[in-house]
């Protein structure tokens, strides 16, 4: 994918690269990531780099993401010891071949200007796909060509510039952000403590709590008993019997709060958090529990144990076994998290609200919500003046769950799914009102008059009418008003087949046909696995894009496609171009070729009354 580059992988950012892409890792610029995927908080970091995956096909993350930015890539090496034995070399690649050569070889450059005015007039509008705004600028000469729009402007590479999680930048606005960080804490040391019991009950692991010793340190009765044992000032019987009476006491009560604090073992063992000790050693924690409601003296009785609770963490501290007793517990959570990852994991959560106050005050922003609002809409300025007076059709956000988790804060408010490409994201999430309004503010203080907006991965009609209906009556944000036109990304099989009931609630279809090949024929286009079934020429796919252009045309709507399937297969470019669409959008380095190849196709003047038989021809053909 794409045409040369070389780089050098470096050992010591191995480590974190794993973290981010399970196989993969990546250096400065100019060196060498290499995964199985991209997620996309490295957007940023792949500027200038090269990517070899491991896995993957044509339409894999990795390999869109490569196109996207313009970077040279290898993608389905599926020779994972061949890519370890490149760690700390120099290598070049060549992205066009699919090779990767060891050291530092001569490149011929290639590519170069473009004359914009060879370019040849072609009835269907050729555009481009884009997410990089300095990619925007540098081809921004290309709205000088009469027919150019960009027909796809991508959201999630802006929003990788904002860095945070939406409802992070939210949390950390209102003040609640360091509850839910301190939550999820609480989750995590909670796993934590069930994985120390485990290893603890099979011997993986060992520590020697003394329960009746600790207790007697944690209430202060060891210490007592051992002034009663010393005292050598009794003169009398009845001093002495007095002594004994109340070592006996203080004996029954320590073996009373050792069969108390017994109940809790499995806790105590696992927790080196002092004042927890206390609370279930003390046998507060059965009456904080008890205590309900708001009522003064509820309260009251709460502060006092609180206080009780404070003084004998106070006391307890300054006994040296204590000290060493939580200095082994702290020992053994250390050792157990750092081998699970529970205790990066921790870390990293109590470190967010210092990160995200850190990055808004070094972007010179108030707050999350200006943060979020001005990164997004300046980007969409850009983009906007780059290509001023052509159409640019912006999609609004369809991360999946895994990507939204690497965001800043993203672990926070994201659940691990079994298929995020199945899962919660496109509208079904709803789109976030910072969003709507950094799109808003762009079009209107910053005059980007040419920016549309494009609803992604819209299962259902409900889905649909519920989207514009709040776009409408919350953000006044109406189809035909200053020019606005709102377009269903045409991605599902629903979409195809309800085309019809659709398309009467937007202004146009946009033909999205990765997800679409990916969903029609059920396969994981990151699996390469079932690279063979994937295929955009697939009969099942060409009716799904053939009824969505037809049923635009019918009700005289706006169709255009996105994807590289109109750049790569002959077919596919063919089939729309004969059909009649009103636009096909690419990633930039096929720009040119493409709009060679529509020109070609439509000079061949076939109707579309005859387009089943070229249909029949090609497949016959390919047979």
């Amino acid at each position: 994918m794409g045409l040369f580059g070389f780089g050098k992988k470096e050992k010591d950012k191995m480590k974190d690269g794993l973290e981010k892409t399970r196989t993969g890792f990546w250096g400065n610029i100019l060196n060498t990531l290499t995964g199985s995927k991209i997620d996309d908080d490295l957007y940023d970091e792949l500027e200038e780099q090269l990517i070899l995956a491991d896995v993957g096909g044509d339409t894999s993350h990795a390999a869109i993401t490569s196109r996207e930015l313009g970077i040279a890539a290898v993608i389905g090496i599926q020779n994972p010891t061949a890519l370890q034995a490149l760690d700390g070399l120099d290598v070049t690649v060549d992205g066009t071949r699919g090779r990767v050569y060891r050291g530092l070889l001569p490149l011929h450059e290639v590519g170069g200007e473009m004359d914009v005015e060879a370019l040849p007039k072609t009835k269907t509008r050729v555009g481009l796909v884009l997410a990089d705004i300095g990619q925007a600028l540098f081809l921004s000469r290309l709205r000088n060509v009469s027919d150019f729009e960009v027909g796809l402007l991508r959201a999630e590479f802006m929003l990788g510039n904002v860095g945070v999680h939406p409802a992070a930048l939210e949390a950390f606005d209102n003040g609640d952000l360091e509850r839910l960080v301190q939550k999820k804490v609480e989750e995590l040391d909670s796993k934590l403590r069930k994985t120390i019991r485990e290893q603890l009950d099979a011997g993986l692991v060992s520590l020697d709590l003394r329960l009746r010793e600790h207790v007697g340190n944690i209430t202060g009765f060891a210490e007592e008993l051992e002034k009663l044992g010393k005292k050598d000032d009794l003169r009398n019987p009845d001093e002495i019997m007095a002594v004994y009476r109340r070592m006996r006491e203080v004996e029954k009560l320590l073996d009373e709060y050792t069969e108390r604090a017994a109940r809790f073992y499995s806790t105590l063992e696992t927790s080196a958090d002092l004042a927890e000790h206390v609370r279930l050693i003390m046998g507060y924690e059965n009456e904080l529990m008890a205590l309900t409601g708001d009522s003064p003296e509820v309260k009251a009785r709460r502060a006092a144990i609180d206080k009780e609770i404070s003084d004998q963490v106070s006391y307890a501290a300054l006994n040296p076994a204590v000290q060493e007793t939580l200095r082994q517990i702290t020992a053994l959570r250390e050792d157990v998290g750092a081998r699970c990852g529970l205790a990066k994991e921790i870390a990293a959560l109590r470190s967010i609200p210092g990160e995200i106050g850190t990055l808004i005050r070094a972007r010179g922003h108030k707050n999350g919500h200006d943060h979020y609002v001005q990164t997004l809409s300046q980007g969409l300025a850009l983009f906007a003046m780059a290509f001023y007076g052509k159409p640019i059709v912006y999609r609004t956000t369809d991360f999946k769950t895994n990507e939204y988790r690497n965001l800043l804060g993203g672990n926070l408010f994201e659940e691990h799914e079994d298929n995020p490409m199945l899962g919660y994201r496109g509208v079904s999430r709803d789109i976030h009102d910072w969003e709507i309004e950094a799109f808003k503010l762009a079009r209107s203080a910053y005059g980007a008059c040419n920016l549309q907006l494009m609803l992604p991965f819209v299962r259902t009609l409900e889905q649909a009418r519920a989207m514009r209906g709040y776009l409408d009556t919350v953000h006044n944000l109406r189809s035909g008003e200053d020019g606005l036109k709102i377009i269903l990304m045409s991605e599902l099989p629903s979409n195809a087949i309800l085309a019809r009931q659709f398309i009467q609630e937007f202004d146009g279809f946009s033909i999205g046909s990765n997800d679409m090949t990916q969903m029609v024929l059920a396969t994981d286009r990151d699996n390469s696995s079932l690279s063979h079934i994937y295929d955009e020429e697939d009969p099942a796919v060409v009716w799904a894009i053939l009824v969505t252009i037809f049923s635009g045309q019918k009700y005289g709507k706006k169709v255009g496609f996105c994807g590289q399937g109109v750049a790569n297969s002959e077919v596919l470019r063919g089939l729309v171009a004969i059909s009649g669409i009103t636009s096909a959008s690419v990633v930039p380095d096929t720009y040119y070729r493409t709009k060679q190849d529509f020109a070609a196709v439509e000079a061949l003047n076939i109707p579309a009354s005859g387009l089943g038989k070229w249909l029949a021809g090609q497949h016959q053909a390919k047979l």
